[in-house]
């Protein structure tokens, strides 16, 4: 079943395949609603969503963790570290901790705090070996440092382990005014590397 619509499925009109207004006060449906829109990259409609979701359950770890990797991707990073660090003080030993982790990383990757980042994201592949988001951070960090076969080795990965439709998404349309090209452009100096491209490029 397509990654599209197990995230974005629940929040579509059938009919039209357009997303329907949110209206819930439910903070689990909402933080699902943040999560489809953060993969269709429409992270400035996420950002409401998610702090609703946050205002609404303050104690939810997992809410914490979403909202803070939306508020670093806007621009309100040292909000987006605090909150994605918070989800660690709730829930020590969360099953989602690989999770957390990554949107740690996530953050602090967004603020240029590389050596952190790769920290955090390395110890979420320790406790996931499989997940694809934090070997495409890693990636752009080892792009920005100049380490192209070990960016490219991460890519590589990625696409290994099937999931190469998630680097496609990354370079979804996405609106002005976030830090989302800050991944994407390293990644897109991979792929006009020596990496064979999933997006055909």
């Amino acid at each position: 079943m397509p990654f599209d619509f197990v995230v974005v499925g629940p929040f579509q009109d059938r009919a039209t395949g357009e997303l329907r207004p949110i209206v819930s006060d439910n903070p689990t449906v909402l933080t699902d609603a943040a999560f489809a829109y953060i993969w269709l990259g429409l992270f400035l409609k996420a950002e409401p969503i998610a702090e609703r979701a946050v205002e609404l359950n303050p104690n939810s770890a997992f809410n914490c963790s979403v909202c803070g990797h939306v508020l670093a991707i806007v621009g309100r990073k040292d909000e987006g570290i605090k909150l994605t660090r918070k989800a660690f003080l709730l829930s020590p030993r969360d099953p989602l901790e690989y999770m957390f982790h990554l949107y740690e990383g996530s953050a602090l990757f967004f603020t240029d705090d590389l050596r952190a980042a790769q920290r955090a994201l390395e110890h979420s592949l320790r406790l996931k070996p499989d997940l694809m988001f934090p070997r495409m951070f890693l990636a752009a960090i080892f792009e920005k440092e100049g380490r192209t076969e070990d960016a490219q080795l991460q890519l590589k990965r990625i696409i290994d382990f099937g999931s190469g439709d998630a680097i496609k998404n990354i370079f979804r349309p996405r609106p002005e005014g976030t830090l989302w090209p800050s991944l994407t452009e390293p990644i897109r100096r991979v792929y006009d590397g020596d990496v064979p491209s999933p997006l055909g490029a």
